[in-house]
């Protein structure tokens, strides 16, 4: 994903990665650099530029048009209400069941692989087709989860 999204012009990629674990070239936490050895080799991706604020912060700071999710996550709960365009890689051995995986086909983009990614950033570009006013995946499966934690 890094590599294909290194090589895309025109567009400002960031990659979030978990708060507190680098600064600049300084590596801060190894725990969580070792759960995630893609962030040893951020560094080789030149136009890739590195964010660490905490997810909320990260996504009013940079305000995207595209993201990018390479798993069905918490930050995919989180975001699901956001403007962005959200594109997700489903990993076929851990797929929803049918009912829900119909209600995320709604909100994100559902990809297997990087080729189907580039297709769905061109066509999120190209303003083709959007998903972004889809609330139903927020509405059902975060809204009231929400609401109850905050009790």
């Amino acid at each position: 994903i890094c590599n294909k999204l290194n090589r895309i012009k025109n567009l400002k990629k960031f990659v979030k990665i978990l708060p507190l674990s680098s600064f600049k070239n300084i590596n801060l936490n190894y725990s969580q650099l070792e759960a995630n050895p893609i962030y040893f080799e951020l560094f080789k991706y030149k136009s890739l530029k590195i964010n660490s604020l905490d997810l909320i912060s990260s996504y009013e700071t940079l305000k995207p048009k595209i993201i990018v999710m390479d798993s069905l996550s918490t930050p995919l709960y989180e975001l699901s209400n956001s403007n962005s365009e959200i594109i997700l890689f489903l990993d076929k051995f851990n797929q929803p069941k049918k009912d829900v995986l119909s209600i995320i086909k709604k909100r994100f983009f559902i990809v297997q692989n990087v080729k189907e990614m580039v297709s769905c950033i061109n066509l999120i570009l190209n303003k083709k087709k959007k998903k972004f006013d889809n609330n139903l995946f927020y509405e059902k499966f975060y809204k009231q989860k929400k609401f109850n934690l905050n009790l």
